[in-house]
């Protein structure tokens, strides 16, 4: 805990709050010890990633060696995650169900038991690309709004029609970190599809094989994956981005354009759109 801590700023520092408190806790705890060429910020999160990964590893243990029946999810963004992840705690599930970290696919955290089920959310993709777009422009700590061509157009032409290569999507990705997600993503790219079927292939894998929720069903979608196992109900959506009916963002020319580069998600999950 900050002896004496307040969130109002002084002249020389600078950020939200949460980044100021980072600052003053590190100097405080760690007598200021912060890396060369690393900003505060920067190596708390580096140093809580590591103790996370620590924890998880040990949890992932924990699980294998259990013989009763549990649920691995999957985090694919802008699908509801941060709701299954909180309910998951609040409902105290975490010994049924271990959701994992973003950085974590069914290609890189694998079961060999039985008695694992796992499962991931997913999102009409004409709604998932105006949440992200969303996130992004109303990201204040980032500044994506700062940038030059910040237009929903300009991100359908990056984000789904690839028009400026891998360039124009690590613009949208804030700051660009080697072995990020992202990163990952774009060096087995596939620019025949749009954004959103390349993040679903990274974190389900090509073949799509494991249980799925969609978000627009997802208490119902999830009961039939729990079958009376466990018992989660996502009250309210976290982590959400403020926008108006998602159509609204797209001309019809648009519509079909991502109904044919994510027509795999769409046959897959909402054939009725075709």
């Amino acid at each position: 805990m900050l002896k004496n801590f307040h969130p109002r700023k002084t002249e020389k520092e600078k950020g939200s709050p949460y980044r100021i408190y980072i600052d003053r806790f590190l100097k405080e705890s760690l007598g200021g010890f912060i890396p060369k060429k690393e900003n505060s910020f920067a190596f708390f999160e580096r140093f809580k990633g590591k103790i996370n990964q620590k924890a998880l590893l040990l949890k992932l243990k924990l699980f294998r060696n259990t013989k009763k029946k549990y649920f691995v999810y999957y985090h694919l963004p802008k699908t509801a995650g941060t709701a299954v992840k909180y309910y998951s705690r609040k409902r105290n599930l975490t010994n049924s169900i271990l959701t994992l970290p973003h950085e974590y696919t069914v290609n890189n955290i694998k079961f060999r038991n039985n008695n694992v089920v796992k499962f991931g959310t997913v999102r009409n993709p004409l709604s998932w690309y105006v949440s992200l777009y969303k996130f992004k422009i109303e990201s204040k700590e980032k500044d994506y709004s700062g940038m030059r061509d910040t237009s929903f157009r300009d991100f359908f032409n990056d984000l789904v029609l690839f028009k400026n290569g891998k360039e124009g999507i690590k613009r949208w990705h804030k700051p660009w970190r080697k072995n990020s997600a992202p990163f990952k993503i774009l060096e087995n790219y596939h620019p025949q599809f749009g954004f959103y079927s390349n993040n679903v292939f990274y974190y389900f894998g090509r073949e799509i094989n494991l249980e799925t929720a969609k978000t627009e069903n997802i208490n119902q979608d999830l009961e039939k994956i729990f079958q009376g196992k466990v018992k989660l109900k996502i009250e309210s959506k976290i982590n959400t981005s403020g926008h108006s009916y998602y159509m609204d963002y797209y001309t019809a020319e648009m519509i079909e354009e991502i109904k044919n580069r994510d027509r795999i998600i769409f046959e897959k999950f909402y054939p009725k759109e075709l």
